[in-house]
Order: structure tokens, then sequence, then C-alpha cells
């Protein structure tokens, strides 16, 4: 084929970004139980620490879970003070 300009598939290699390789590649599994068992530390571990999600814009998923439980909190706050306030007699 050639070296041919436009052609990103030649010439060159992919660089590897991704956690899911190298919880694929560098971990060892000698049976479908130790991937089984590996799963819950990559979601854990990994997916949900750094993957960056776009319908989150952009922030990993744990991040985003503690900003909502922050707000919950802020509400109830913002509840038991109006709760307070309109109870005094």
């Amino acid at each position: 084929m050639g070296n041919k300009r436009g052609y990103s598939y030649l010439g060159g290699t992919m660089p590897v970004c991704s956690g899911k390789y190298e919880e694929m590649c560098l971990c060892e599994y000698e049976t479908t139980t130790d991937v089984m068992r590996r799963i819950p530390y990559f979601l854990e571990e990994f997916y949900n620490v750094n993957r960056l999600h776009s319908a989150l814009d952009y922030c990993p998923p744990n991040e985003l879970e503690k900003l909502l439980v922050m707000q919950q909190n802020e509400l109830k706050e913002f509840h038991q003070t109006l709760l307070t306030f309109f109870s005094q007699p």
C-alpha cells in the first residue's frame, strides 16, 4: 500500500491511554472466575474514578456522586431551617 498521506492506519502505532488496556493486559487471569473477581476493583478503583463521561459534563461518576450528596445535604439543611423558622410562634 505504501505510505500514503491521509491514511492514519499506516506507519505508526496507536498509543494506549485506556485503563481498560492496563487492567485486561497487565493482569494475569487464569480463569473466568479471576476476571469476575477483578470487575468490582476495575469499576470502583478505575472506571468510576477516572472516566470522564460526556453525559456527566465530563465529570467522573464518583465526583458527580459526591456533588449530588453534598447538594442533597444542603437541601435537607435548608428544609430543616425553614421548618424551624415557620414552626416558631
